[in-house]
């Protein structure tokens, strides 16, 4: 684990102290947190994990705390460590920063832990301003990223043969279209004829009944571009889930939600499969493997 900051005083005994912190965006800025005592500084929102807190627990109480919002966690972006007193608590400390990438979701209050004020500032803006030299690499870390394109796997599924020859071929005829997802392994509740090339269109492809289904499931892997995970995030799952106050299932969602409003395309032959055969009648996992992934949307 990389370290930032003073080297480490062999003469000293320090204490593990994880933490968890978060870049949080929102319409193009970044949210910090201006803590005032032991001495001011400007820091990435969060704090240490409490005993038996998981790492993001730990982010979503921290920032609450210290900023007033709640976040929804996108992903861990790594970890380092510093070497530090910490004179709040009275010992030197060896800081263990999980750092996590998140999105600023609504504002419920001002912070409730003394001494912090929220802050949103420019992203460029950021690096000079953050007083931990680990923070603010992690930050000039994240801007240097460009990707265009993001890939999502289950966890228990594997490549087929063929996947890298179909793979290729199908990204050579979408690099020609107008294209926001692409499905790596659909299963197709219905017999389906029009497929161009190694392409099947999902946004055009007609509904088989009148509930809008596609016959279309499956979440094995896709490919994302950066407007399809907005418009993901952006979406009202009121509109689909209706009634119901927990959850839809996934492929639920993008059957009816996602295929038909922005550009998607799957496969002609499953890229992926799961480490075994859905027999669709055992629950809950259709004995299709050890470690089923199964995502839902939490209304």
């Amino acid at each position: 684990m990389r370290r930032y900051g003073q080297p480490k005083d062999i003469t000293q005994k320090y204490l593990d102290r994880p933490g968890s912190y978060g870049i949080i965006f929102l319409d193009g800025k970044i949210l910090l947190t201006h803590q005032k005592n032991p001495k001011p500084e400007i820091q990435l929102p969060g704090g240490g994990i409490d005993l038996g807190e998981s790492q993001t627990t730990a982010l979503h109480r921290e920032v609450l705390e210290e900023t007033g919002w709640r976040i929804s966690i996108l992903r861990r972006l790594g970890a380092y460590q510093r070497y530090t007193y910490m004179p709040e608590y009275g010992f030197h400390a060896r800081k263990i920063c999980h750092i996590f990438l998140a999105r600023a979701i609504h504002k419920v209050g001002e912070p409730t832990e003394p001494g912090h004020t929220a802050i949103w500032s420019n992203p460029r803006d950021v690096i000079n301003k953050l007083a931990s030299e680990g923070d603010a690499a992690f930050v000039e870390n994240f801007l240097k990223t460009d990707d265009e394109h993001i890939m999502i796997l289950e966890d228990d599924c594997f490549f087929m043969p063929y996947a890298k020859n179909q793979l290729e071929k199908s990204l050579k005829e979408l690099n020609n279209l107008e294209w926001d997802f692409f499905n790596l392994g659909p299963t197709l509740y219905r017999p389906i004829n029009n497929y161009s090339g190694n392409l099947l269109d999902l946004t055009n492809l007609p509904p088989k009944d009148p509930d809008r289904h596609r016959g279309i499931f499956g979440t094995s892997g896709f490919i994302l571009t950066k407007k399809a995970c907005e418009y993901i995030v952006k979406w009202n799952t009121n509109e689909i889930i209706e009634n119901s106050h927990i959850q839809v299932p996934i492929d639920e969602f993008l059957d009816r939600g996602v295929y038909p409003n922005i550009q998607s395309f799957s496969a002609k032959l499953p890229l992926i499969v799961h480490d075994k055969p859905d027999d669709f009648t055992t629950q809950p996992t259709g004995n299709a493997g050890a470690r089923v992934a199964c995502t839902a949307l939490i209304k």
